[in-house]
């Protein structure tokens, strides 16, 4: 797992923090690569209006604690996902 680097925020950027992750196979991946995956992730610093603290969202990001992000590829849980289900079924095929 690739443990989050101190890189420095720029205006609009959000730190994402995982929750859990489904990773993929390896044979698309070269030596130093990070291990290929979706996580469900919680945004855990905010410079970005569109993205709130706490919030979930859905993101390529593969095997990492935390990346940053500009927001650009990341989708948002449902609003009406029930809080009954576990977060993490919406990465479920």
């Amino acid at each position: 797992m690739r443990i989050y680097s101190s890189q420095k925020m720029k205006e609009g950027d959000i730190t994402i923090g995982a929750q859990v992750a489904r990773l993929y196979g390896r044979e698309m991946m070269k030596e130093g690569d990070v291990m290929i995956g979706t996580q469900l992730a919680r945004v855990t610093e905010s410079k970005h209006p569109g993205f709130p603290v706490g919030g979930y969202y859905v993101a390529q990001a593969g095997w990492t604690t935390h990346f940053i992000s500009d927001g650009k590829e990341l989708h948002a849980l449902p609003s009406c996902w029930p809080e009954s289900l576990p977060n993490h079924w919406h990465l479920e095929p």
